[in-house]
Formats: structure tokens, sequence, C-alpha cells
């Protein structure tokens, strides 16, 4: 008999190393963006269609005389001039990746 609120849970061998394998490759993966995001040479900002920094690397935050983690989460409006920041919104090279799967 179970202790009440507890579940028993079983898994196989196989399914658990399946798991850390999708695990160390999403790990490598995102270590892999994390180093060409900071070593790329160039300035790299990821904003969303309303302007707000989701990723910045130091040398685009450096630019603003900011830190990576006083941009993130902020607005282009925030951090630019109006009309700076207007005519990056209307450049609009932006990709939604959630059209592009």
């Amino acid at each position: 008999m179970e202790p009440k609120g507890r579940k028993k849970t079983a898994a196989s061998g196989r399914s658990l190393t399946e798991r850390e394998n999708v695990e160390k490759a999403l790990a490598e993966s995102a270590r892999r963006y994390r180093d060409l995001l900071e070593n790329s040479g160039t300035r790299v900002v990821i904003v969303d269609r309303s302007g707000r920094y989701l990723r910045v690397n130091q040398g685009a935050a450096s630019v603003l005389g900011k830190t990576e983690e006083e941009v993130v989460g902020k607005s282009m409006f925030d951090l630019l001039p109006r009309d700076t920041a207007q005519r990056c919104l209307d450049f609009r090279l932006f990709v939604d990746l959630s059209t592009a799967i």
C-alpha cells in the first residue's frame, strides 16, 4: 500500500538512457549557441516584434553602455531615442520562428 499522495513511477533503463542522451545533446546545443553568440565578433541582438530585447551579446550591450542583464527584458524604446527605436522596428528584419517550422 502506498502512502497518501505518492505515486509509483516505473521506467526502463533504456528510456532513462535515451532521456540522458537527449539532455546531453540539448546542453551541448545550448553551449554552442552561447559560444556562437559571444564569440561571433559582431553585435548580436534578438528582439521580439514589439522591440523587447530577448537576448544580446556583450558587444551589443556595450554599445548601449549597459550590461547584458541591464538590456534583456527592456524595450528598444527604453534604451534608444524614440525615432531610432521606431526606425529599427519599421525595418522589420525579424524572423518569426513559430512560422518557420
